[in-house]
């Protein structure tokens, strides 16, 4: 709706009185939402009407424009604040990863997911994906960015200070060496359940010990590739308990696996 447009062909419209107007203010007061007056229903209005019919869908179209102006300005104030905060986030993102490629000696795989490429595992057809923003060493562009409004650019804004803040050499490492997050998942999340309810304080330790042998990022691979699948076989089955010690054995496996795979670091 192009309301100056509107609002000139409503200025400029000549009184006739006739059913013609009645059916155009009818039609105009509905289409901006407003009350239709009784006197309407006549099939015809006097000139003092027509003013003031006039003046009515004017004033709505003003109060509108002044609302327009108010929310296309502060579109592109968000618009600007988001370029800036994408353009600091990529300079940190130079810096860390100037810095972790100097520290680490990453290989292929590493580098490609550290950047938000995918990778499969030799003899594997899964593909893996890195969705943890934070740790992504990648640029991001504002060009590909589409907001349904000026609320989801606040949103999108606050996201990327709170990426721009996290952006860092040390929650970089905390990530890739260590991945506490993973541990404390897979100790108090995974190893929940009737499946795992007979194993020992021993046979959970064994495991712990062996899940956190792996860097962060094994951790995180494992999980997606063999972890969450050995879970859902077994503790979907009839007795549940009844698997325990080879889902344990299975588990111990891609953990052993895992740890010897040079593909990734």
């Amino acid at each position: 709706m192009n309301l100056k447009r509107q609002k000139t062909s409503i200025k400029n419209r000549k009184y006739t009185g006739g059913k013609k107007d009645v059916t155009y203010f009818t039609k105009k007061l509905n289409e901006f939402g407003l009350k239709v007056p009784k006197y309407l229903g006549n099939g015809n209005i006097t000139q003092k009407q027509f003013k003031s019919l006039q003046n009515r869908l004017e004033r709505n179209i003003t109060s509108r424009q002044k609302e327009e102006e108010i929310y296309n300005n502060q579109t592109k104030k968000l618009d600007t604040q988001i370029k800036n905060q994408i353009k600091l986030f990529n300079e940190r993102v130079d810096i860390v990863k100037s810095m972790v490629t100097k520290k680490f000696n990453f290989t292929t795989k590493d580098m490609n997911y550290i950047t938000g490429k995918p990778i499969t595992f030799a003899g594997r057809n899964k593909t893996f994906d890195n969705y943890n923003d934070d740790v992504i060493l990648s640029h991001k562009s504002f060009k590909r960015l589409k907001f349904s409004d000026n609320q989801a650019r606040k949103e999108h804004l606050k996201y990327m200070k709170e990426l721009t803040k996290n952006m860092s050499v040390k929650h970089f490492e905390e990530w890739f060496v260590e991945n506490k997050g993973a541990s404390d998942w897979f100790k108090n999340e995974y190893l929940k359940g009737q499946l795992f309810d007979e194993l020992t304080d021993k046979d959970v330790n064994t495991l712990m010990n062996y899940f956190n042998s792996l860097s962060g990022m094994k951790k995180e691979l494992v999980i997606k590739q063999a972890l969450n699948k050995i879970k859902e076989k077994y503790e979907n089955s009839d007795d549940p308990k009844a698997y325990t010690f080879k889902a344990y054995n299975n588990i111990m496996q891609n953990l052993i696996s895992y740890g010897k795979n040079d593909e990734v670091s």
